[in-house]
This record gives C-alpha cells, sequence and structure tokens, in this order.
C-alpha cells in the first residue's frame, strides 16, 4: 500500500502500533508538515485512512504509543533542535514545544537524529540522540560539534532526567543530557552516530548504541549502558567486533538494536573494510567553504583515513563491500555470539539494515528472533531517477551461528 511521496531523499517513516492493533504511520517530512495516517482495520495493512497534517518543519520522525494509546513523535524542528508532539486517543496533535535546543553559539547548520523506547512499566520514556552543530559559517553543512546523547522522562515526556535520576531543565542541551560521546571536529560529518539506537531491558535498564568514525582506528562502535549510580559503562562490543571481523570498520548503526521479551539483545552493523585506497572526495555540491576540512579533502592519507566521507565514497565505488553484521547478547552485553555477515548478492551492496522494534504495543517474543529488512545494490542516484533495488527480509534465524562467542 503506498501510502505518500517523500519531500526529497530525507523523507523515512515512522511507524507504531497501538492496543488495539491500528497501525499509525508518519512518513515524507523533511521541513515540512507531518502527514499522517493510520489504518482502516486492526492488524491490517491494506487499507487507511485519508492523509492529514500536523506541525511544521519536522524532520526524521520517530514514533511510538503509550500504555492509553497516546502516540508521542520526536523530530528534527528546522536547525532548532528536537520537537516533542503528543495525539491523545480520538484527538488531535498537540505540539510540546523544543524538548532539546541547539547549543549557545551555534548558529548554522545543525541536525538531531532521536529514538525513544519505553521502560517495561510504560511511563518512563528513554531517549537517545546524536547531533550535529554548526557555530561558524564554514560548518554551515557540516556541523563542527558531534555528541550521542541520552535522557529519560518519568511522566510520559512532561519532566526529563539523566540516567541517575537529576532533572534537567528544558529545553535541554548536548552539554545538559547525558554527554555519551563528544568532539568538536573539524572532520565532516557524521563523526558520531547514533540515529537514536536505544533499547530497555525488562529492568527498565537502558542501552544506547553508537559509533565513532573518525578516531583511530577508525569506524569503531560502542554499546553504553548506566550503573545503579546513573554512570555510564562500556560493554565489549567493538572488542567483538575485531574478533570476528578482524580488519572492518563499523559504517553504519542506524536501526540497529532491539530486544527480544526475555532481554536478547541483538544489533545489526554494516561493516566494510578499514584498509582502503583513499577516495577522491568532489566539492560539496553547494558553494560553502571547507578550508576547515582542507586535509581531509586533501589526498593526505592519515586524515583521510579517517574520514567517514571518504569511506563511503570509496565503498560506492566499489560494490560488494559492505555487509550486513549480526551480534547478539543474553547477558546484557557481558558476551557476544556473532553471526555470519550476509552475503545476499555478491558484487551489490547490502544497503542500510533496518532491525524490527518494539515501539508500541508489539512485542518481539521469548525465544524468537527480530525481523530485519535490507535492500541491495544502490543507495542513492545522483540522476534523481527511480532506483530499482532488491529488498530482503529475514530473522535471526536466517544467520549462521559463528562457532565462537566473546
Amino acid at each position: 500500500y503506498t501510502l505518500g511521496t517523500a519531500n526529497g531523499n530525507h523523507g523515512r517513516p515512522a511507524i507504531t502500533i497501538d492496543s488495539k492493533g491500528y497501525l499509525h504511520a508518519v512518513y515524507g517530512v523533511h521541513h515540512n508538515t507531518v502527514p499522517y495516517r493510520t489504518s482502516v482495520r486492526p492488524n491490517d495493512a491494506s487499507e487507511w485512512t485519508e492523509e492529514k497534517t500536523f506541525g511544521g518543519g519536522v524532520t526524521y520522525p520517530t514514533l511510538v504509543c503509550g500504555p492509553d494509546d497516546t502516540l508521542y513523535m520526536t523530530g528534527r524542528q528546522g536547525w532548532e533542535g528536537v520537537c516533542l508532539y503528543a495525539k491523545p486517543p480520538g484527538g488531535d496533535w498537540e505540539d510540546r514545544g523544543l524538548i532539546i535546543r541547539i547549543e549557545e553559539g551555534c548558529f548554522s547548520y545543525a541536525a538531531f537524529h532521536s529514538g525513544l523506547a519505553w521502560s517495561p512499566d510504560r511511563q518512563t520514556l528513554h531517549l537517545s540522540t546524536s547531533s550535529y552543530q554548526g557555530k561558524t559559517d564554514e560548518s554551515n553543512r557540516w556541523g563542527q560539534i558531534q555528541s550521542a546523547n541520552y535522557m529519560r522522562s518519568p511522566d510520559s515526556g512532561r519532566t526529563w532526567q539523566r540516567a541517575d535520576g537529576s532533572p534537567i531543565d528544558l529545553s535541554a542541551t548536548s552539554k545538559t543530557m547525558d554527554m555519551l560521546a563528544w568532539d568538536e571536529s573539524l572532520y565532516p560529518k557524521p563523526g558520531i552516530r547514533n540515529l537514536g539506537a536505544l533499547v530497555v531491558d525488562s529492568t527498565g535498564t537502558p542501552y544506547v548504541l553508537y559509533l565513532r568514525y573518525n578516531m583511530e582506528p577508525p569506524g569503531q562502535v560502542f554499546l553504553v549502558t548506566p550503573d545503579e549510580r546513573g554512570e555510564w559503562q562500556h560493554l565489549p562490543l567493538q572488542a567483538a567486533v575485531e574478533k570476528h571481523w578482524p580488519g572492518y570498520a563499523v559504517i553504519d548503526c542506524r536501526s540497529g538494536i532491539t530486544i527480544t521479551e526475555d532481554d536478547l539483545i541483538c544489533v545489526v552493523l554494516g561493516i566494510q573494510p578499514r584498509e582502503h585506497p583513499v577516495a577522491e572526495i568532489e566539492r560539496p555540491l553547494w558553494d560553502q567553504p571547507y578550508e576547515y576540512a582542507a586535509d581531509v579533502y586533501s589526498t593526505n592519507e592519515e586524515n583521510a583515513r579517517l574520514s567517514y566521507e571518504s569511506a563511503v565514497v570509496w565503498a560506492r565505488e566499489n560494490p560488494g563491500v559492505n555487509k550486513v553484521a549480526w551480534l547478539e547478547t543474553r547477558d546484557g552485553g557481558q558476551t557476544f555470539t556473532a553471526r555470519t555477515p550476509l552475503d545476499l548478492e555478491p558484487g551489490l551492496t547490502a544497503n542500510q539494515p533496518s532491525i524490527e522494534m518494539p515501539t508500541g504495543f508489539n512485542h518481539i517474543p521469548a525465544g524468537s528472533y527480530p525481523g530485519l529488512i535490507t535492500f541491495t545494490g544502490a543507495a542513492s542516484n545522483p540522476r534523481d531517477e527511480v532506483i530499482d533495488n532488491n529488498v530482503y527480509y529475514f530473522d535471526g534465524h536466517s544467520f549462521p551461528l559463528t562457532q565462537s562467542s566473546f
């Protein structure tokens, strides 16, 4: 069923399900009003209500359903920060305002990618985000400040606090939330990427996934969780990647983590060889100064190898080098088991794996595995032509287990 069209190539959708089984979707937003539709019948995607719109200036939505069927949506609000909308059952969408704002002194390009997850009590709402924020004209299209952050709300988005329970004055900033990673970098975005990837286990403990590319060695991935004092601890996810796929860098973690009812945490990553010829990076199409990143755009081997953009360009020019890797843990991230990466169509890249997540009254049953969807071939077309890709869906049983765990 075709829900609608997207406003440019940033118009990704978000979907959730309420207690009665009705599906709710927002889609097609990139600095515009938000189209919203719901399924006509429960547990049935074959017919949808007429499109309604709300809000304005929103991009990158994430959508969850609360215990009383109230819907909650966060999204990037222009370059200002992250907005929160709520829709009570049978009511209209309400603008709750900015819950995260751009840092003081930043006035240029800013992007925020947030994600939401419920505690088992369905009262505490957890949020993670990554951001790029610009404070000079030269960073207009990149964002010099890059971060991964976390906060939670004990009252369904009314007030917010850090993992240790200390309150956060709204609107929060990347400095007032829990700071999981921070960098003031001259490298093009994203040096730090989270994209809202988090889960919450049956005890109410959150786990946040993020990657850092421009570090040595480049392309490392991190899974963090707070201890009883609210201090964030790093789990041995990167060590597991290095053990099972030596010489590979993590290039993508979007929609990359989920959890089952019996607390099996599954992590899906895009990986590619770390060592590769440095790719030629063309000047951006927009006419913006980029002298601040001269070393990155040069052929300087050491600097360019730490550039996420160089890695992406090289992979685009060499289809098939990217793989989809699966890791899982049954003990809260103390040990990880790996599954063999997918090689769906040799010579073609497996792009943007997205794993099933419990966003509403849907659950991934104990003893089962989440579904995963990915596509092969090109992820974009500079000539704006329609791309005809093969799309694959499968679950964790489709991956052969490797013999060892870490």
